[in-house]
């Protein structure tokens, strides 16, 4: 469905995928929200839609990816003046998942 009828809108490709990350713990479901999330980020790149890709990845077990964007999504928070922390605490806690 979101192929379908929100294929090139970024906030609803994010909002659905992260409602997946909230509500959903299929494995399949899961792998599909990420895709819907990755294509939020190559419309239309910003911290919120990194930030929900990334926690998808990690749901998703990859754990280095998931650090990557997040760092992506710090970043782009920075430079747009938004208060950092909870990325930052997001990134501690994925890098836990490493240990």
């Amino acid at each position: 469905l979101a192929e379908k009828y929100n294929a090139n809108d970024a906030k609803f490709l994010n909002s659905i995928g992260w409602t997946a990350f909230e509500k959903i713990e299929d494995p399949k479901k899961l792998t599909e929200a990420e895709q819907w999330a990755k294509k939020s980020t190559e419309v239309k790149a910003d911290s919120y839609n990194l930030d929900t890709y990334a926690n998808l990845l990690f749901k998703n077990g990859k754990v280095e990816q998931a650090i990557a964007t997040e760092k992506k999504a710090l970043e782009m928070a920075k430079a747009a003046g938004e208060d950092t922390q909870e990325y930052e605490n997001v990134i501690a806690g994925f890098e836990k998942g490493l240990k």
